[in-house]
């Protein structure tokens, strides 16, 4: 089994942007009509940072366009929102697992969207998850592959699963 975790949809300093401002200019295209921005409420500052997503993965900066917002305070709180909900990592699991129902029909076969309770100590893993990817070998049928998981993790979950894992490695 192997983990692959994938933190590159994590922003950690959010730029919030609201309505399109009305250019005084009547010949300006909209992609270059500015919006409104969380400055004025935000010290000066256009964004957001998320302190302790930064300490993890280092500044990662991104956009988020809110169409509907038209005051700055509302822009900031809906920014805040998206940050403290989006999660820290995408975690997915490669296994190459014994397909006993090749030789035994009695056996249900991997088939992608089906769901498997997996147990793993050493990845700390006790959950059903799911298939989301197989491979197979038509020449070697019990040399099959599947990702499994593509669960979102929130960063304290994360570093949980990291400190655990640290432990279980030091034992």
């Amino acid at each position: 089994m192997q983990r692959e975790i994938d933190p590159l949809d994590v922003i950690t300093r959010l730029i919030p942007l609201g309505t399109r401002i009305e250019s005084e200019d009547e010949n300006a295209a909209d992609i270059s009509q500015a919006r409104l921005t969380i400055a004025s409420v935000n010290g000066g500052l256009d964004y957001l940072d998320d302190l302790d997503l930064q300490e993890e993965f280092g500044i990662v900066e991104g956009e988020v366009i809110f169409d509907d917002v038209t005051q700055p305070n509302i822009l900031k709180t809906r920014g805040q929102q998206f940050l403290n909900s989006q999660k820290a990592s995408k975690t997915s699991y490669d296994v190459n697992p014994v397909d006993v129902s090749l030789i035994d029909s009695s056996f249900e076969a991997f088939e992608c969207g089906n769901w498997h309770q997996i147990i793993n100590p050493v990845f700390e893993i006790d959950e059903p998850l799911q298939i989301i990817e197989q491979t197979i070998d038509i020449n070697v049928p019990q040399n099959a592959s599947l990702t499994i998981g593509e669960k979102y993790k929130s960063l304290t979950h994360y570093q949980i699963e990291a400190n655990k894992k640290t432990k279980s490695v030091a034992q």
